[in-house]
């Protein structure tokens, strides 16, 4: 697993493009079941890429495919791109489709 940096440029200045991980996990979903994703032990950021649509609940139990307004700061997250994981070991994932979620770990 490597650091999550951003490349520098002859003069310093950030380039685009990030380092590869080094970790990297397929998480297969079907369609409407939640599953649970367990973070590598030393994993400071995830970031995700995917096959169609996913959500993300970082905030305990299963998640969910909204079907209703929720107003209360637990809605799972549509698509992130990273995220760093603090003091988190799970997270749930689900799709309303069939797909394949990679997430590549980062020290």
């Amino acid at each position: 697993m490597n650091r999550l940096t951003q490349p520098l440029d002859a003069n310093s200045n950030s380039a685009m493009g990030l380092n590869f991980s080094g970790y990297d996990d397929a998480v297969v979903l079907a369609a409407g079941v939640a599953q649970t994703y367990t973070i590598p032990t030393g994993a400071k950021s995830l970031l995700f890429s995917a096959t169609d649509d996913f959500y993300v609940q970082e905030k305990g139990g299963a998640a969910a495919v909204p079907v209703a307004t929720t107003a209360t700061g637990a809605a799972p997250i549509l698509n992130p791109v990273i995220r760093t994981v603090g003091a988190l070991t799970t997270i749930s994932l689900i799709s309303p489709r069939a797909c394949i979620v990679i997430i590549s770990s980062y020290l």
